[in-house]
């Protein structure tokens, strides 16, 4: 096991905070951290794909898609590529046909309480 997250993100969009990054993807890294895990953020871009394909799969165990629907302008060079990464042994957080399913990710947060989503869910909204 090598114990390490890749967390996707696209450049651009209203959802990033100074650095580039999506706001809330530092205590998702320092969460990992604590729990003795590694992780890194990849900007995802459709003429990386392959590059980001190996890298993934030799690096990590896991992937956090943090690309939110709308972010890209054509979404299926990367659920394919997340398809191919689950297929390979690498685990989705989430899997991409949940992501179509749900659409944006702080869905899963408004249904917490409810039978299908567990208790232990968190969004988190700032960088800090």
């Amino acid at each position: 096991m090598k114990k390490h997250v890749i967390i996707f993100e696209v450049r651009g969009g209203s959802d990033k905070g100074p650095y580039g990054f999506r706001r809330d993807s530092k205590p998702i890294i320092d969460s990992l951290k604590k729990r003795g895990w590694t992780a890194e953020i990849i900007f995802y871009q459709d003429k990386d794909r392959g590059e980001i394909y190996r890298y993934t799969h030799e690096k990590a165990d896991a992937y956090i898609s943090r690309v939110n629907p709308g972010n890209l302008r054509d979404e299926t060079g990367y659920f394919q590529m997340l398809r191919e990464l689950v297929a390979n042994g690498i685990e989705g957080l989430p899997h991409p046909d949940a992501m179509v399913t749900y659409g944006a990710k702080n869905s899963i947060e408004r249904l917490k309480g409810t039978a299908i989503v567990p208790n232990d869910i968190y969004t988190y909204y700032s960088f800090d």
